[in-house]
């Protein structure tokens, strides 16, 4: 084999402070994809529910790359964010369980997902506020969770 070729970089090791300032930044935009996915796309995953029975589009909406992470990362994290991760992780599995086996009609599924999408947003907050204390303000874009912009055109 000859030795030309791309040349292998030297892996960057990160220190825990990293890893966890980089966890953060991935939960808080799984968390704000979420619940912005969940009121953007509401109507049409209702469509699909009422004419199709199809639970698969609002299933994807629900998932989540939180139940893939290693016990070994997410204790960098502060004892205090574990109960506001478990706090939001629980709410939105309820739903998931909910949507995946229930039978209920349409009407009532629009009805407990609102309720589900209020309480998200409630337990959301909160870890959202103790996410951006934990990543530099530069690394977070988000959407659901931004304040509305003002309406200008009433100046």
């Amino acid at each position: 084999m000859s030795g030309k070729g791309k040349k292998i970089k030297e892996k960057k090791w990160l220190d825990d402070h990293e890893k966890m300032e980089r966890l953060a930044v991935l939960i808080a935009r799984e968390v704000d994809r979420i619940v912005f996915d969940l009121e953007f796309r509401k109507d049409i995953l209702f469509k699909l529910w009422s004419k199709e029975r199809i639970r698969t589009p609002l299933l994807r909406v629900l998932d989540s790359r939180y139940y893939e992470i290693k016990a070994e990362l997410l204790i960098l994290f502060p004892p205090d964010l574990f109960r506001l991760l478990d706090d939001f992780y629980r709410t939105l599995e309820d739903f998931i369980f909910y949507s995946s086996y229930t039978e209920d009609m349409p009407q009532n599924l629009a009805q407990k997902f609102d309720a589900f999408v209020e309480e998200l947003k409630l337990v959301a907050e909160p870890l959202m506020d103790k996410l951006k204390e934990v990543v530099p303000e530069s690394a977070i874009e988000l959407v659901a969770f931004e304040p509305p912009m003002p309406d200008l055109s009433e100046l």
